[in-house]
């Protein structure tokens, strides 16, 4: 397939992110056609997904087009797709890989309609190329991605393979990390931006210091990751990909920025070191093994997020409201002149005690979250309530 050619794309994210990957595919310069709820719809050139693949932080997905159709059973399914020019798009020496989201009357068990997909897909290729591919579930060669809703159906050729939330750099995930799907969109709700301080207490693995110092540094988040599924492609240009890396290489700035990060595990700020290490940016964070109260804060202007726990684990429940309040106090008390976020659910931030100016709804894995900004004044001055989620 030709550069200049036009092509739809699918672009899947988690719940409560769509707005931010828009924002960030319509900054990469192409529009977006339609928003849903984890997902947005786009056309470009074919190049387009070594761009999108290497530069979006919200994403988890890049998925090309085929075609689109109508079956009601998977005898349907079989009889549409083997009809399709599945050559296009698959050498028959690759391995393929098809997932599915499926929701029909006639499946009872989405693997099978994957089945019936490969089924399709071989035999396409046996009869037009005298052989047929071989198959397995682990994504390492061509993977199709079949959406199936009542009898419409759509396959797609996922160009992403293992998610782009998989940077590579989490060597060591501590407790309940958060993705790095949610610490990119988190960092763009808050509208931090490099050379603002950015203080991060409670920092876990260092998911968030990570992500900021990649914002920081215009770093692509996937400049370092060596596999992806649109290698095993037929319509895979070696040259576009080394050209689209190179381009973004020539814009990494290299500034150190003032991002601050503690915990009080002494195990949790080990595995951030050894994450940022990983990522090649431990230079651009300044670790701290202390209680956020005890953390030396930068002059203001500056940004302050802090993830702390929720009191989901048994034992944690007595001890949230006290923690809240005290992070609450020293929002109030340590943080003036700053713009505080806290990451919670709706039961524990009643217990912060103060007034949030914007809410943004975020999922914690399945659990539902607000990001609540505070903007944190001397005195007695109050924040103002202001829209956002509730």
């Amino acid at each position: 397939m030709g550069k200049s050619q036009q092509q739809r794309f699918i672009v899947t994210c988690p719940k409560g992110i769509a707005p931010f990957l828009q924002a960030e595919i319509e900054s990469l310069g192409y529009k977006a056609l339609q928003r849903g709820h984890a997902a947005i719809e786009l056309v470009g050139e074919t190049d387009a997904l070594y761009r999108l693949n290497l530069w979006l932080r919200c994403a988890h997905r890049v998925l090309l087009f085929v075609a689109s159709g109508v079956a009601s059973t998977a005898a349907d399914l079989y009889r549409w797709a083997v009809n399709l020019p599945w050559e296009d798009h698959i050498l028959p020496s690759r391995v393929v890989t098809v997932t599915a989201s499926v929701q029909n009357d006639s499946i009872r068990n989405s693997l099978y309609a994957c089945q019936k997909l490969k089924d399709a897909i071989a035999d396409r290729l046996r009869n037009r190329l005298g052989q047929r591919p071989n198959s397995d579930g682990r994504r390492e060669g061509v993977v199709i991605f079949l959406y199936w809703r009542n009898e419409h159906v759509s396959v797609y050729v996922d160009t992403s393979g293992i998610p782009l939330s998989k940077r590579g750099y989490r060597k060591n995930p501590a407790h309940a990390p958060l993705s790095e799907t949610l610490a990119a969109a988190i960092l763009y709700a808050t509208k931090w931006r490099f050379p603002e301080a950015l203080v991060l207490p409670m920092c876990g693995s260092g998911t968030l210091a990570i992500e900021a110092a990649f914002l920081a540094q215009n770093i692509p988040p996937s400049l370092h990751r060596t596999r992806f599924a649109f290698m095993q492609w037929r319509g895979y240009q070696p040259e576009c990909w080394d050209n689209e890396r190179e381009r973004a290489r020539a814009t990494i700035s290299g500034a150190t920025s003032a991002i601050l990060a503690c915990d009080n595990d002494a195990a949790a700020i080990e595995a951030a070191k050894e994450n940022a290490r990983a990522a090649l940016v431990e230079q651009a964070i300044t670790f701290f093994h202390c209680d956020y109260q005890h953390l030396p804060l930068p002059a203001p202007p500056a940004t302050v997020i802090v993830n702390p726990p929720y009191g989901v684990r048994i034992g944690e429940e007595q001890s949230i409201p006290l923690l809240y309040k005290q992070l609450g106090d020293w929002f109030k008390h340590a943080c003036t002149g700053m713009r505080g976020f806290v990451l919670t659910t709706l039961e524990n931030a009643k217990h912060i005690g103060l007034r949030p100016r914007r809410r943004h709804l975020f999922f914690n894995a399945d659990i539902e979250c607000r990001l609540l900004e505070f903007e944190l004044y001397s005195g007695s001055k109050p924040s103002r309530s202001g829209d956002g989620v509730g």
